[in-house]
């Protein structure tokens, strides 16, 4: 007794070519990530520089400083500029 098909080849599949030029249907996440906090870090910025048009006695009471509030918008923008902000909060607490 033969069982049915024993004796018939197989046909494997045939293994899909890559192309050269790879192109996923997705981007990156990490790109996305990057892109969205450098556009959240400009924004933050930007409202720094808002800041800005108030005159001293203004900002003070806000607790700002129109130096400190340069200088934050002078970091690069992979540096958050809030802890910057915090510290100088802190100091002055502290000197008065």
């Amino acid at each position: 007794m033969t069982a049915i098909g024993l004796n018939t080849p197989v046909q494997m599949p045939a293994v899909a070519q890559v192309p050269e030029f790879y192109m996923p249907s997705m981007p990156p996440l990490h790109l996305l990530k990057s892109a969205g906090r450098t556009y959240r870090a400009w924004q933050y910025r930007r409202k720094l520089i808002n800041l800005l048009r108030y005159d001293d006695s203004m900002l003070e009471d806000i607790g700002y400083t129109s130096a400190e509030l340069k200088m934050a918008i002078q970091l690069p923008l992979s540096q958050d500029p809030r802890p910057l902000l915090k510290q100088f909060r802190a100091q002055r607490r502290i000197t008065g």
